[in-house]
């Protein structure tokens, strides 16, 4: 099967390390991109697939690319224990408060709590 390669020249312009160890990364592109290059970018948002970034200006052939392994199937109903938790936290901070606003310092403070909690049961 050819595989097909989208290729934008860019730079790596930002990084930021997320909560659920999950890393956020953005790329610029170095030039306007043709409308056929912007709809296959288009075509794969919200999409899972493999990311390479080849630094230079030597461009990747589809035979350099070695047999990746199959990608893991995420059942959308499948959540992370970061996700479950958090759902989890404001059901419950909703049924006793009604303002949203405050939930992100309450789970904050609950957070520290624990983690309190944890600290005194390894210093005794």
């Amino acid at each position: 099967m050819e595989k097909e390669i989208l290729q934008v020249p860019s730079t790596l312009s930002n990084y930021k390390s997320m909560s659920n160890g999950v890393v956020r990364i953005t790329f610029d592109t170095q030039e306007n991109i043709q409308p056929e290059i912007k709809a296959k970018i288009l075509s794969g948002h919200e999409q899972f697939g493999w990311l390479s970034f080849l630094i230079g200006d030597t461009k990747i052939a589809p035979e350099d690319i070695v047999e990746l392994p199959a990608l893991p199937k995420k059942d959308k109903e499948q959540l992370s224990d970061g996700e479950r938790l958090y759902k989890r936290m404001f059901a419950y901070f909703m049924s006793w408060n009604t303002d949203k606003s405050k939930f992100n310092q309450w789970r904050s403070e609950q957070f520290n709590k624990l983690g309190e909690k944890y600290l005194n049961k390894i210093e005794n």
